[in-house]
């Protein structure tokens, strides 16, 4: 629910140079409803003029009807005629109080040109800016727990988040005084206390059972918006008891702190996109899991207060959903000083891969992001065995090309060791089962772009030592053939990874595959990272080259402590994977670190997906 008491419209530059966008909030029949016009620059503004007016009538004639319930086609007419008549006096005055003629003034002239004009709606008066820091999309649809972070999904236009002011109110049942240094008080109808000024808020146990609203005044260098007011739908509620990383991440509580250390994080969040709640309860990908924890209002608190919990300095996610990354979790880990980049998936997938880095430790470089398919179909010597290998079985050939999934590849300079570069490949492959083959040859396409980026890299670098690090929801046990690919730089013609089955017949595309490029897992694959009532694995993992040295492995959870729930996720646990959180050391030296050297740290495993907390030194 949103409250707007200033009379204000807003003009803003439509991304289409010639054309202007007037927002503005208008009081029928008891509600607010927001009206936004698109208009050419050079219209004049008299059609400007009428067509607000005729879209104020027909607000006003839907909400008569919904209202009276009315179907007869006389009292239709009449209710039109009546909210016409009430909007047909719409007219703009300059500065000097003079009506603007509306027949020999453009709409750029009188809306965007313009100084101190006022458009004037039946008897309210509206105050025409330009460019002002506009609150254009505001939401929080979570439910809000104690000691659980809460900050607003918000797009502010021409301002910044960083700028503007955030303020968080609790309501109470009796009637207290009011501050009168609040001079937003008077937006807020009933008996609100102030309790915290800024962008994220964390409720206590003495706000249990109250409700929370929040005001944003949106602001840039230079100017200010309107205060928006926004009431959150939940009431505050005590925090769900038996989370699962709770323990876990007390050996992570303290931030690394060596300069040749990095704290790497890798997790799959799983996006509520997938999930198709409202099908019959033994149809859903997750059965054993009661709807109402599989529900993001659920999940996405429990993620927001699990991830920072880790420290990372970087932090690869994936199955993170476009919108959210835009509105959430950019905004939010910007505040927790990462910066953050995206790439979505191919298709119709309105999800994709992020990647987070400590603001403090990285300076960005480039992204070299691409869709793996795309790279299978480019002229590029290097790919072209991959078509040649599917031509074999054209269905898929098809199939292989329509996949939507995705390499995210971003570099970053070390500020504390600036002659180290590092290159963090983040991926998620192709999920179902019986597709093999598809995973090994996504796998290749990895190596072969992540090679090309090193060699681009040391290029441009060329004094600079490039670390390298794959990571990821890789889809596949440790017994599968890609592995072997990654690690040894080759996989036989013999495995059965080859094998394609489809309607009870078996074809095989069988190539004997070379790498120039190999990598080291640092993962424990004894753990499991991913955990189904029947299935319980290692599905993700963390791959490293040369210049970097596992240094620190903290274990996951236990098994009794994941089926506690019967599995993941569930009430103690917002995902179906498991983080997977390392310390990598750079290699300043030409020194080898030999792995019986790694330091492992007791840790309770509790969580469905296995986390391990790894210091890789550079």
């Amino acid at each position: 629910m949103h409250v707007l008491k200033q009379f204000v419209v807003y003009v803003l530059s439509s991304s289409c140079e010639d054309k202007l966008q007037i927002i503005f909030k208008y009081p029928l029949k008891n509600r607010e409803e927001k009206l936004t016009l698109i208009r050419e620059r050079d219209d004049p503004l008299s059609q400007t003029l009428d067509r607000l007016s005729k879209k104020l009538s027909k607000f006003a004639g839907k909400i008569d009807m919904t209202k009276a319930n009315k179907a007869v086609d006389d009292d239709n007419d009449a209710n039109d005629k009546m909210n016409t008549q009430c909007f047909t006096n719409v007219k703009l005055y300059n500065d000097n109080g003079e009506v603007v003629d509306a027949d020999n003034v453009t709409t750029e002239e009188a809306f965007w040109k313009s100084s101190g004009f006022t458009l004037a709606i039946a008897e309210k008066n509206y105050r025409i800016v330009n460019q002002v820091p506009y609150v254009k999309y505001i939401n929080w649809d979570y439910r809000v727990f104690v000691d659980y972070p809460v900050h607003p999904k918000i797009m502010i236009l021409n301002g910044e988040i960083e700028k503007s002011d955030f303020l968080w109110y609790v309501e109470e049942k009796e009637t207290l005084s009011t501050n009168d240094s609040d001079e937003f008080a008077n937006l807020l109808p009933g008996n609100w206390i102030l309790r915290f000024k800024g962008y994220v808020f964390v409720p206590q146990m003495g706000d249990v059972g109250k409700n929370v609203c929040f005001i944003c005044l949106p602001r840039s260098k230079e100017r200010s918006g309107v205060p928006e007011v926004y009431f959150l739908k939940y009431a505050v509620e005590e925090a769900p008891k038996e989370v699962i990383w709770k323990d876990g991440q007390l050996l992570c509580k303290t931030p690394v702190i060596e300069n040749d250390i990095f704290r790497l994080l890798s997790y799959n969040i799983l996006a509520g996109s997938y999930l198709a709640l409202k099908l019959p309860k033994d149809q859903l990908y997750f059965p054993y899991c009661p709807v109402e924890y599989q529900r993001d209002d659920y999940r996405i608190p429990l993620l927001m207060k699990q991830i920072p919990g880790y420290k990372a300095d970087i932090m690869c996610l994936q199955e993170v959903e476009k919108k959210l990354f835009s509105v959430l979790w950019g905004p939010y880990f910007d505040k927790a000083g990462y910066s953050g980049v995206f790439k979505l998936k191919g298709g119709e997938v309105a999800e994709g891969l992020a990647t987070f880095f400590n603001k403090e430790k990285f300076i960005y470089i480039d992204s070299f992001d691409v869709l793996l398919s795309d790279l299978a179909k480019s002229d590029k010597q290097e790919f072209k065995w991959i078509p040649n290998c599917l031509n074999k079985n054209q269905e898929a050939l098809k199939y292989f090309m329509s996949r939507p999934q995705a390499l995210q590849v971003t570099a970053f300079r070390s500020i504390l060791l600036p002659d180290k570069l590092i290159c963090i490949a983040n991926t998620h492959l192709h999920s179902k089962g019986e597709h093999d083959y598809i995973r090994l040859l996504q796998t290749a396409i990895c190596i072969l772009h992540l090679n090309n980026v090193f060699k681009s890299l040391k290029e441009k670098f060329p004094e600079s030592r490039i670390a390298l690090c794959l990571c990821g929801d890789m889809n596949s046990t440790p017994d599968a053939a890609l592995h072997e690919l990654i690690e040894k730089g080759t996989v036989s013609s013999q495995r059965t990874e080859w094998r394609i089955k489809a309607d009870d017949e078996e074809s095989t595309i069988a190539t004997e595959v070379n790498m120039p490029l190999t990598l080291t897992c640092v993962s424990d694959v004894r753990t499991f990272t991913n955990v189904t009532v029947n299935f319980s694995a290692c599905l993700d993992y963390i791959y490293v080259n040369e210049e970097l040295r596992l240094s620190k492995i903290y274990p996951g959870y236990s098994d009794v402590a994941v089926r506690q729930h019967k599995a993941i996720p569930s009430a103690a646990c917002p995902s179906d994977h498991i983080p997977s959180a390392f310390h990598l050391f750079n290699i300043i030296k030409c020194l080898l670190y030999p792995f019986d050297n790694i330091q492992v740290c007791a840790c309770i495993r509790e969580n469905e997906h296995f986390y391990s907390c790894f210091k890789v030194y550079f």
